[in-house]
Formats: C-alpha cells, structure tokens, sequence
C-alpha cells in the first residue's frame, strides 16, 4: 500500500490537521467558558435553537479532533496504518462538520464572511486531502 506518512505533503497534512484539531478544540473550550467575544459571534448566537444547532456539533468536532491527534501519534510510534486510518477518518468528519455548516447557513440565507471562511477551511482541504489519499491507493 502506498503509505501516506511517507509522501512529501505528510508534513503540510500533519500541520493543517494539528491547526484544526487544536483551534477546535479550542473553539469549544471558548464556548463552554461563554467568554467568545461578541464580534465573533454568529447571528442568532444567543437564540435557544440555534445555540442547540450549533451545540449539536459538539459530539461531531471532538471525534474529529480526537481521530486527528492520535492519528498523528499513531503515525510517529510506527503504527502507520492505524495511524493512517485515524487520519482520514478525522478529514472525513471534518468535511462533514464544516459542510452541515454551510449549509445550514445557505438554508437560512444567511451570510457572515468569517463563519463561511472558517467552515470552508474545514471542509475545502479537508475533501481534498481525502480525495489525494484515495487517489493513491492501490488496489
């Protein structure tokens, strides 16, 4: 099989899937404490349903930074296929996480430049990094 880890994207993999795990991570860290800055907020943030939709997400963003992380520590203690596996599944939940995002946000015709970028950098490399992976497969 065709080993990821040793491919020369590896690092820049390794270092987008450290910047998103960590950030959201961090994301829901600033939430559960309710100290987001006000300018950061989305529309409708304090509203009781939207509040659950995005709470929602919760369960979705620790599985995908938590595959992310031990795919990468799996990967370094030589466990590569694990590691590699762990990998794509957090990609794959990471697309899926931004995606329902946005189109949550195209639905209610709403529009907020950072939130669509932020979403869009979770979904964009996301797919296309798991669309490289698959590509080099072999059979």
């Amino acid at each position: 099989m065709n080993r990821w880890h040793v491919q020369r994207s590896w690092p820049a993999l390794c270092a987008y899937l450290l910047l998103v795990d960590v950030g959201l991570l961090l994301y829901w860290l600033i939430a559960l404490a309710d100290v987001m800055p006000p300018a950061w907020l989305f529309k409708g943030y304090h509203d009781p349903v939207i509040s659950a939709w995005n709470w929602s997400f919760l369960p979705l963003d620790l599985l995908a930074s938590l595959t992310g992380l031990a795919g990468i520590a799996f990967t370094r203690q030589a466990r590569t296929a694990m590691g590699e596996s762990l990998i794509l599944i957090s990609l794959c939940l990471t697309f899926c996480a931004g995606l329902m995002a946005l189109s949550f946000w195209a639905l209610t015709a709403d529009f907020d430049p950072s939130w669509w970028a932020a979403n869009a950098l979770l979904m964009l490399p996301s797919g296309w990094l798991m669309a490289a992976r698959l590509r080099n497969l072999e059979a």
